[in-house]
């Protein structure tokens, strides 16, 4: 007996699913494609299945309707060999259900087989017909455009009988709006850390670290630009997430302190709050810096190994520091960062 998928039932709104179990920067470098699916897709509300810890800020802070935990859904039966999935595959199974309401799912999860996809196809078909999209994250080492590009070109390739096409708007604004208790929430947090912050003065925000030790800038500059900043009559403040806390150890954080206030072990959620407050932002590549720029915020990304050109935050107020042809082992110098900084704050 075919089912009627329950969206249909309870209203005409339309619903599309993000499959995307990566880090906080991919989740932010989705919601360029999320915006494209709400204006030409028409979609009235969009899900993430992901990560709730490295995704669930945005909900309520931008065209993201509702985070789904990607712990909670069994999808490793999807990855069963598809020939063999529908035999085993019973008429009330769970995984029927989570997929019930869309009629769009884009899946950055997959496998070289392509099972996935097909099982994810066939289970959609059980209630409804819907259209599946496998994107790629990685582009081509030879792909010059911004990977958000990227995730755009392959969603329209692949439905070829779509009317949709990429506008400029779509790359147009801040992709993350603050919430209506951001900024409260945000000089909460600044107010009673107890380290001292001058609200009075333009507040910028430096995150020293990012996923990969590579990645980040030495932490000696840091140090110095935070003093030429506190020279130029700003306030700079050091977020500090568990990465850094694990990879440094207690010695340099007792060391910053005693230089610059310093936030430890804040939440996503409590830093997209306390970035609402900041007049400026500087950090390695890292899912924050991914943040800062996408709230529209002046953001200086200092990358070293890293393609900038296809993973630079997206934001209009986002400047790169890439520093190849400087002599500080392959980094920009604290002069360069700071003279960018200067232009936005």
């Amino acid at each position: 007996m075919r089912r009627i998928a329950k969206s249909n039932l309870c209203s005409n709104e339309k619903y599309g699913l993000i499959i995307q179990p990566g880090a906080v920067g991919d989740g932010i470098l989705i919601l360029p494609l999320a915006r494209l699916l709400r204006q030409e897709w028409r979609l009235d509300h969009i899900d993430i299945m992901g990560h709730t810890e490295k995704m669930g800020y945005l909900q309520g802070r931008s065209d993201i309707t509702r985070i789904i935990s990607i712990d909670d859904v069994k999808l490793h039966q999807l990855f069963h060999d598809s020939d063999t999935f529908a035999d085993n595959l019973l008429e009330n199974d769970p995984i029927i259900d989570v997929f019930r309401d869309y009629e769009l799912v884009v899946s950055f999860l997959s496998d070289d087989n392509g099972h996935f996809e097909r099982n994810l196809a066939h289970v959609t078909i059980m209630t409804h017909a819907a259209d599946v999209v496998t994107i790629q994250l990685i582009p081509p080492g030879d792909y010059v455009e911004h990977v958000a590009h990227f995730f755009m070109e392959q969603f329209i390739s692949e439905l070829p009988h779509s009317q949709v096409t990429i506008y400029p708007e779509v790359m147009d604004g801040p992709l993350i709006r603050p919430r209506p208790d951001d900024a409260e929430k945000g000089w909460a947090i600044l107010e009673g850390a107890g380290v001292g912050i001058d609200t009075k003065q333009k507040i910028v925000a430096i995150h020293p670290g990012s996923g990969g030790a590579e990645k980040c800038w030495p932490l000696k500059n840091y140090q110095n630009l935070s003093e030429r900043l506190k020279k130029q009559g700003c306030q700079p403040i050091m977020l500090l997430g568990p990465v850094e806390q694990e990879r440094w150890g207690q010695l340099p954080a007792d060391e910053l302190k005693a230089q610059v206030p310093l936030l430890q072990g804040l939440t996503l959620d409590e830093v997209a709050a306390v970035l609402s407050c900041c007049d400026g932002y500087v950090g390695n590549d890292s899912g924050i810096s991914h943040l800062a720029g996408g709230m529209g915020l002046g953001t200086v990304a200092i990358f070293g190994p890293s393609n900038a050109q296809n993973w630079r935050p997206l934001g209009e107020k986002v400047r790169v520091c890439e520093g190849l042809q400087n002599a500080n082992a392959g980094w920009a110098t604290v002069e360069d960062v700071h003279k960018q900084l200067a232009y936005m704050i």
